[in-house]
């Protein structure tokens, strides 16, 4: 199977956040859209990162207090994971 093959079967609607946006955003855009993970991208459209439900638990575990009011930035993953439509999944 390859990655547009799985890509068929969801949304076409991509949901993205803001480095800058606090992380209590990007939490509620998670459990709106019934999502793991979103992109992070710049005010220029360039993808900088990925915020995963990972990198809230991290977050959590790492700081305990107060990561509401991080940036995204602080706390997402870099670079962020890319791949192409026709790579295979495995």
């Amino acid at each position: 199977m390859r990655v547009k093959d799985l890509l068929k079967s969801k949304k076409s609607e991509v949901v993205t956040v803001d480095p800058h946006a606090r992380v209590a955003t990007a939490a509620k855009l998670l459990m709106q859209h019934t999502i793991g993970g979103l992109p992070v991208v710049g005010t220029d459209g360039q993808l900088v990162g990925f915020v995963s439900e990972r990198d809230f638990v991290r977050a959590v575990h790492l700081r305990n207090e107060g990561i509401r009011d991080l940036e995204v930035e602080q706390i997402m993953s870099r670079p962020a994971p890319t791949c192409h439509a026709d790579e295979n999944l495995n």
